[in-house]
């Protein structure tokens, strides 16, 4: 009888240990876009907005339009892209303890980009993502993957062949199945056509993407070095408003910026890949003209119902100023619009939030790493104040945080407003002698939509040392409320 008790209180006590695995915290929701949901391994559902958790065993889902980002415990996080399925098949996390440490995923549909965290860190065999074709191991920190089932196409509208595509973002993985292993180095790209293929390296990945979403970020899959998944924008977008920001050597790195209204070659359509752009320097009558001929696009997205585009080019472009050329490092970020918000709302609080735009790039002297944004903030069109501003930018898992001040917006009419931001750097990332680095900069705010239902801009910092990051942006419209009379 005593043995007997004895092993029921050891069921009892496996059964509270799985419990409380099955259902142990794995993150929460920073980022929500669309219609999204969860599906618990009871088969409850529940819907997913920001700040939600989510738990170890949940199935995740995004609609046709919709979108999420998942910040891990660990700090790794995922993108879900739409029309998704992504399972947490088994989370478990205790800081220092490795035994204790568990990290399974599954794409079960749709397309994922994920960033490791501290789990796996050390001991690889602690993170595993898994899809019914292959097996992704991770040596590096991120990776893209897509699985098409019937439902990917190329910028034509093609039919692609289904399949596994990935993308590695840093570091090395491997892609695995019962046919065979291949590694990846930044950059590289591999396809399997079925578990039953060996993996193969693809030297340009096919876009490997299933629906169109022009408001929510881009996509990460190259073609012919131009990265470019949105389906064929109806009509090139004519630009009357363009921005850059770029960093440049000075007292170790600045960062420059251009806004204003564009003067020449002012089409960018999908299919041209070079063009030369000139827009007014902002302040002066002194142009600037970006000649891409040389450059190579690196990333390209457009919002077409509020008539935004921005593209990212690295390589040999050619930017000039007062007649003289300047030679910024790495990566310059344009965004521009068709025109400007006319007439701005009254008496209403409008909230922005957005991850749209070009990725950010981060440079120190170890290199440049491209990484993912959110942009938020209030506008009070009573009083045209600025609130609640904030700019998160992350890579390889660490991330740079910058607000502002509430600040008068009073030049928002038809004109680009400037706002100082103060920011941090985690040391995880700046700093070799542990401390995080303080970083200041500025961000701008132009309007756009018939009633202002959007914002884009460009924003940069520097730690006034060997550290910048820079990026656009476009948020959108996520609450309306009335000003209440005083």
């Amino acid at each position: 009888m005593k043995t007997l008790k004895n092993i029921t209180l050891i069921s009892l006590l496996c059964g509270l240990l799985v419990a409380t695995e099955v259902f142990a915290n794995a993150g929460s929701i920073i980022y929500s876009y669309g219609d999204n949901f969860a599906r618990d391994r009871d088969g409850k559902q529940r819907q997913l907005g920001k700040n939600a958790e989510v738990f170890s065993g949940d199935t995740l889902f995004t609609s046709a339009q919709g979108r999420m980002q998942v910040r891990f415990s660990d700090g790794g996080m995922v993108s879900v892209y739409p029309r998704s399925e992504y399972k947490i098949e088994q989370f478990i996390y205790t800081e220092g303890k490795e035994d204790q440490q568990q990290g399974f995923f599954s794409l079960l549909k749709g397309a994922a980009r994920q960033i490791t965290g501290l789990l796996g860190k050390n001991k690889r065999d602690n993170f595993k993502f898994s899809t019914t074709v292959a097996t992704i191991g991770i040596r590096g920190t991120g990776f893209f993957v897509q699985l098409c089932q019937g439902d990917c196409f190329d910028a034509a509208g093609k039919l692609l062949p289904d399949g596994m595509y990935v993308k590695n973002d840093t570091g090395l993985i491997s892609m695995t199945n019962a046919q065979g292993e291949i590694v990846l180095a930044q950059g590289q790209s591999a396809y399997a056509a079925s578990s039953d293929d060996a993996p193969q390296q693809i030297h340009q990945p096919l876009a490997a993407y299933n629906v169109a979403v022009n408001d929510v970020e881009t996509y990460d899959f190259d073609i012919g070095g131009v990265v470019d998944n949105l389906q064929p924008l109806p009509e090139p977008i004519i630009l009357g408003r363009m921005e850059s920001v770029y960093m440049f050597p000075g007292e170790g790195l600045d960062v420059g910026r251009h806004a204003a209204d564009v003067t020449l070659g002012d089409t960018i359509s999908q299919s041209d890949s070079n063009y030369i752009t000139a827009y007014e320097n902002l302040g002066t009558a002194a142009p600037a003209t970006f000649d891409s001929s040389g450059g190579t696009l690196v990333e390209y997205g457009a919002n077409q119902n509020l008539g935004v585009v921005w593209t990212r080019w690295t390589g040999g472009y050619v930017l000039t100023e007062y007649d003289f050329e300047v030679l910024p490092i790495g990566a310059i970020h344009l965004i521009g619009a068709a025109q400007l918000t006319g007439k701005l709302p009254t008496d209403v609080i409008i909230s922005y939030e957005g991850s749209a735009g070009t990725a950010p790039t981060f440079t120190d002297p170890d290199g440049s790493l491209t990484g993912t944004q959110n942009v938020a903030f209030d506008i009070n069109y009573a009083t045209t104040e600025i609130t609640g501003l904030s700019v998160t930018a992350s890579f390889a898992g660490s991330d740079i945080t910058a607000q502002s001040q509430a600040t008068s917006g009073d030049y928002l009419q038809g004109n680009t407003v400037v706002v100082s931001l103060n920011g941090n750097c985690p040391a995880a990332l700046c700093s070799a002698a542990g401390a995080d680095v303080s970083m200041y900069g500025s961000i701008s705010i132009n309007l756009v939509g018939a009633n202002a239902e959007g914002a884009f801009g460009t924003y940069g910092l520097t730690s006034f040392s060997d550290i910048a990051v820079t990026g656009s942006y476009l948020a959108t419209q996520t609450a309306i409320e009335p000003v209440l009379a005083q």
